[in-house]
């Protein structure tokens, strides 16, 4: 499985890699953000791109889906470095497995870095911060689901609330 391509430098792989990646041919991203990779430690490179790292985690989680080396990728390089870009494939990997409040974080994480970041904003917004609704197969519209909607939310609200002790 593992195509190493020797002929190409690591920062040509990572270049092709975004290009197959905008493509839309992950596994081919995914083979080339590898290559990177493996072109720097074998030009015996100590401390490795970590945009390599995040968009392997990336091109990984789009080829196959967010398994925990994607994500575990995607995390280690946002973790390392102070880059908006990081955060931005981080919460795209873990929106990719159902993570949707670790996803806010880390959007949120990258908009501390570069508050103007566009693509940020836009998949902050985009992110549903609703709870699924009660009843999946019925619209969440439905007088049930909005019924029960209410009924749950007041429930979180009263064991959020500290109860006061009697006197």
């Amino acid at each position: 499985m593992e195509q190493i391509l020797p002929m190409y430098s690591a920062e040509d792989c990572y270049k092709r890699g975004l290009a197959a990646l905008s493509r839309r041919r992950p596994q081919e991203a995914n083979t080339l953000f590898e290559s990177a990779m493996k072109a720097e430690r074998d030009n015996g490179v100590t401390r490795s791109q970590m945009l390599y790292l995040s968009y392997f985690g990336l091109s990984l989680a789009k080829a196959k889906r967010p398994t925990r080396e994607a994500i575990g990728a995607c995390e280690t390089a946002a973790r390392k470095t102070h880059n908006p870009t990081l955060f931005l494939n981080l919460g795209k990997v873990y929106m990719m497995a159902g993570k949707r409040t670790k996803a806010l974080g880390a959007f949120e994480k990258g908009l501390r870095i570069a508050p103007s970041h566009k693509l940020l904003m836009t998949l902050l917004a985009k992110v549903d911060r609703r709870s699924s609704p009660p009843i999946s197969w019925l619209r969440r519209s439905h007088p049930i689901n909005r019924w029960m909607g209410i009924m749950r939310a007041g429930l979180l609200r009263e064991r959020m609330v500290p109860q006061k002790k009697a006197v």
